[in-house]
């Protein structure tokens, strides 16, 4: 399963994001084409935005990478402007996690693995 967690596979992590301010169409079109953070561009984002909130002066996110630099989507919204509150991954490949803590892990169904098996094996990993 070294794989999954090695960037030149590729493999999708699904994340919930709180930032601090209100992002615009242009920001996540942004995010979503790669930014300019350090000495690389990041690779293509798929964001969603959830909702915002005007009263805290928020907004809730998803966004799907597959590269995983440390501390890359941090980054990626320090570079618009925005400071991240909460950061919750919640998927991995095509694997649902759940509410998992920092540090908590789980057990694979026996119907997860199978799945899991077969993003692999449709994407050559």
């Amino acid at each position: 399963m070294q794989k999954l967690i090695h960037p030149k596979y590729e493999v999708e992590k699904t994340y919930q994001v709180t930032i601090d301010g209100l992002i615009n169409d242009n920001e996540i079109s942004q995010l979503e084409k790669g930014i300019e953070i350090e000495d690389y561009v990041t690779a293509p984002a798929k964001v969603k935005l959830i909702r915002k909130n005007e009263n805290r002066y928020t907004s809730f996110l998803e966004i799907t990478i597959h590269e995983g630099k440390n501390r890359e989507i941090r980054k990626m919204f320090e570079k618009l402007g925005y400071h991240v509150l909460k950061l919750h991954r919640i998927k991995e490949a095509n694997i649902e996690l759940g509410n998992l803590k920092s540090g908590e892990y789980r057990r694979l169904k026996p119907y997860e693995i199978k799945k899991l098996n077969d993003y692999l094996d449709r994407n050559n990993i």
